[in-house]
């Protein structure tokens, strides 16, 4: 199974790909990490001459990010990591169909802070074609309990066996 799991550089990355891990360990998916840069295309485009050295630079800090939060996931795992610079909705009417799972973390905000910041996790539930596993915030001292809801098309059965004890 194909995996894509979508990460923020700027915040959590290596937490959700720790979160991650055991999903994809049980799997046994090949993980695609991706992380939509949606100000990119538009800094690309505004950004005077003379800050271009400057962007340059934040750019390649993106990619180096990127790089050590990929070698987080174990080598047997690993397919690819990209950049998109598009929106999260288009990246996944992109790409999210060529994959059985989509993998995002959340922080859990409620509230003000919800309404504020808004939820990644919730938009890419509403847009993406394929199966999303919304990883918490670690929870060890609790056992794991997993609710299963399945739409009985093809693809569900064979993901309710995977991970299945």
């Amino acid at each position: 199974m194909n995996v894509l799991l979508a990460v923020d550089l700027r915040r959590d990355a290596i937490e959700v790909v720790a979160r991650a891990r055991p999903w994809l360990e049980r799997l046994q998916a090949t993980v695609d990490l991706v992380y939509v840069d949606t100000h990119r295309a538009s800094l690309e485009r505004y950004t005077p001459a003379s800050f271009r050295t400057e962007l340059d630079r934040l750019m390649l800090d993106s990619e180096q990010r990127m790089a050590t939060v990929f070698d987080e996931i174990p080598p047997p795992l690993r397919g690819s990591a990209f950049v998109d610079t598009t929106s999260m909705e288009e990246m996944l009417a992109a790409r999210a169909g060529r994959y059985g799972l989509v993998l995002v973390g959340t922080r859990g905000r409620v509230g003000l802070a919800h309404l504020w910041a808004g939820s990644v996790a919730e938009h890419v539930v509403r847009f993406s074609p394929t199966s999303v596993l919304v990883l918490r915030e670690d929870r060890a001292s609790e056992p794991m309990r997993i609710l299963l809801a399945v739409d009985l098309t093809e693809d569900a059965g064979p993901l309710a066996a995977a991970l299945a004890p």
